[in-house]
């Protein structure tokens, strides 16, 4: 009697924690990814700042001016639906910080910076520092919980000696 009752409880709780397994594997999979080209993609084109992207009016000021007047960054060559931003320097910073840092795909044959698919966008400046990144605006409904991850690699030297004399 006792090793049929052990049996049932015992049946019992796989029971449950299959139950249990399943269901945090389906609320896992629910999940769905909000950005659009989450994993820079595609072409590369060169950024074109306008009043709906340019986080900073300095941003325009950073790049030159194209044909009809527009301003184009040539040096911030971005994938589909994403744009940069960066802080420019200003007047009092040396001439190393807050550079406005050359933006482009990484791809073959740096296949390290490349984490999934066959391109990452990759940002940089020689020798000085920025500040600066990727922006993408999605809709989220409100009080949502949100989930965000993000694979990097970073390098500060052009060598690949122990220590750098560069910031």
């Amino acid at each position: 009697m006792k090793s049929l009752r052990r049996m049932a409880i015992g049946a019992f709780l796989l029971l449950g924690a299959a139950f249990f397994l399943s269901r945090s594997e389906t609320t896992q999979a629910q999940g769905t990814n909000l950005l659009f080209n989450p994993g820079f993609e595609g072409e590369y084109t060169a950024y074109i700042p306008n009043p709906g992207h340019a986080l900073y009016g300095w941003q325009v000021a950073d790049c030159t001016p194209g044909y009809g007047g527009d301003a184009i960054c040539g040096t911030a060559q971005m994938p589909a639906n994403w744009w940069p931003w960066w802080i420019s320097q200003t007047p009092s910073d040396p001439p190393w910080k807050n550079r406005m840092p050359e933006y482009k795909p990484a791809e073959a044959p740096f296949v390290n910076r490349v984490h999934g698919g066959a391109r990452a966008s990759q940002y940089f400046t020689f020798h000085s520092t920025h500040t600066a990144g990727h922006v993408q605006v999605v809709p989220v409904p409100a009080n949502a919980n949100l989930r965000f991850s993000i694979w990097g690699q970073a390098w500060s030297d052009a060598e690949d000696s122990g220590a750098s004399i560069f910031p």
